[in-house]
């Protein structure tokens, strides 16, 4: 309802054009705007400083470059809004030095329904191999393989290995000490060995026992 408002009181979109954009009826959206339904106008957000279409330009661009790992921050947001403005030199805004600032971004960002949340860390390989089309494209290609070795109903002879190694350098492992006592812990290797653990399953379910060999 507020982003249908904020298009008609932009004139961006007419009330017919509105109410079909936001999906909702005509009647309704009339009403709001005349008053009948005591619609509070402070809710709203106040007079946007920018056009409601270009508003919705980088709120609809911001959802899918956090999708790729690139979100953007307040102040990112803020500074392409100022660059915007810059850019149009006739363009009259209500910002102070024609430079948004928090107040603009907390109703930009309760406008759009977003929120403001810490990232994970994902390293750019494997950001890139979740892609979907990716995936798509591997399995596509494991049933083609399967299909060519003759193993799509013979789960028991589909296996998956996979290899990790466990340090034997105490210095990588936590004991429990007295506060502000030194600690050791004694070994009777380099401290550099590991021991390799390979553990294979198949697509049965069934693990393969090593030590029969």
């Amino acid at each position: 309802m507020d982003k249908a408002i904020q298009a008609v009181v932009s004139n961006e979109m007419s009330m017919y054009a509105a109410a079909k954009e936001f999906n909702m009826p005509t009647t309704t959206l009339f009403d709001r705007m005349k008053g009948i339904c005591k619609y509070n106008r402070e809710k709203v957000g106040g007079s946007q400083a920018i056009l409601f279409s270009v508003e919705q330009r980088l709120a609809n661009a911001i959802a899918p470059i956090e999708k790729w790992g690139f979100g953007l921050t307040r102040q990112e947001i803020l500074d392409i809004v100022a660059e915007y403005i810059a850019k149009k030199n006739n363009l009259k805004t209500l910002f102070t030095n024609n430079k948004p600032g928090p107040d603009w971004f907390i109703n930009f960002k309760n406008r759009n329904e977003f929120s403001i949340k810490k990232p994970q860390p994902v390293e750019h390989i494997r950001r890139k191999m979740i892609d979907p089309f990716v995936i798509s494209e591997f399995f596509a290609l494991l049933e083609e393989k399967l299909a060519h070795l003759n193993l799509l109903e013979k789960p028991d002879l589909i296996w998956n290995l996979d290899e990790t190694s466990l340090s034997l350098d105490p210095t990588k492992t936590n004991v429990v000490v007295k506060i502000n006592k030194p600690c050791s812990r004694i070994t009777y290797r380099t401290g550099k060995e590991s021991i390799t653990l390979l553990a294979a399953v198949n697509a049965a379910g069934k693990k393969f026992a090593f030590n029969n060999f």
